[in-house]
């Protein structure tokens, strides 16, 4: 609270929406709350007695503010200084004060909690102090991403599926933006993670996101590759995309299968490749070829060591 100059002020005009409301501003380490009351209805349109109107409360906390100006007023004029709040959700408040005084403290207060921190350790977040309740419950432990992982069928010691992860990023300073463990081609070492990521903007080069358990289809996330103007060209993240692609089922059987031209079998050929007579091949059931290949995605079990949150 050393940062805030004054914690409550009364006698607040709030504008917002085309609406005048007076009430109290509290200024608190996190948040900006203005509580009011509106106006009570003594009748209502049938005659009866209005309920009693409950005091509602406007939450604005520090981050979401992007701008915040301060307008004062001369003495000798009429009109209240004024602290007008443009937020990042488009969001446009004034706080009109009859001493400019207090507005100056209060300006100085919101302007110490977002712009003067220095540190990012300076924020709530840091110096937050939970309930009873929430001290039992560690929030670390919610999340494992080798849990997730294996749920898809990957697993540090099993690389069946073509599926590896990767710990190049386990301290961060691979790339800032992605996570610690990044699930990669088994045939694509670290070394050329490190080349290939240099061509992608931040280093968020292609990296599983979703493997389906099927045909082993998968989605990846990138960022734009650093082509420029000059048309740039990366041959490890070539060799990164292509071991990409043979990952799947489908892919691994496009290249595996030789395909002929119609024009040249020959008529011996096509009878040969028939079966006797005339029978068309059996179609696997769907429904058995699922579950074969989801009895194949089990891996390994963890062990209880120290988790990575990924």
């Amino acid at each position: 609270m050393e940062r805030t100059r004054i914690a409550k002020v009364e006698d607040v005009k709030l504008v917002r929406r085309g609406e005048q409301v007076e009430g109290t501003l509290h200024l608190t380490p996190h948040h900006l709350i203005f509580c009011h009351t509106p106006p009570e209805a003594l009748v209502t349109t049938d005659g009866s007695t209005a309920p009693k109107s409950r005091p509602r409360e406007l939450w604005i906390t520090y981050p979401i503010i992007q701008i915040c100006t301060l307008r004062p007023a001369p003495p000798a004029s009429r009109v209240p200084s004024s602290i007008r709040l443009r937020c990042r959700d488009f969001t446009f408040v004034c706080f009109c004060f009859t001493d400019d005084k207090k507005a100056r403290d209060v300006y100085d207060s919101i302007k110490a909690w977002t712009c003067k921190l220095g540190k990012v350790e300076k924020l709530y977040a840091f110096t937050y102090q939970p309930q009873t309740p929430e001290k039992d419950i560690n929030g670390w432990e919610f999340f494992d991403a080798r849990q997730e992982w294996k749920r898809l069928g990957i697993s540090e010691k099993d690389s069946d599926r073509g599926w590896r992860i990767s710990k190049i990023n386990a301290d961060y300073t691979f790339s800032p933006t992605y996570p610690a463990l990044l699930p990669v081609p088994s045939s694509i070492s670290d070394n050329t993670l490190n080349y290939a990521g240099r061509y992608r903007s931040r280093v968020r080069l292609p990296v599983l996101t979703y493997l389906h358990p099927v045909n082993n289809c998968s989605i990846t996330r990138s960022s734009q590759p650093l082509v420029g103007v000059r048309g740039n060209r990366s041959i490890q993240d070539e060799k990164l995309l292509f071991a990409i692609f043979s990952t799947s089922h489908s892919a691994s059987s496009y290249h595996d299968t030789t395909s002929i031209p119609r024009s040249q079998q020959s008529p011996s050929s096509s009878a040969s490749a028939s079966p006797p007579g005339g029978a068309h091949p059996t179609v696997p059931d769907p429904e058995t070829l699922e579950d074969q290949m989801i009895s194949r995605t089990g891996g390994d079990e963890i062990s209880d060591g120290p988790k990575t949150n990924g």
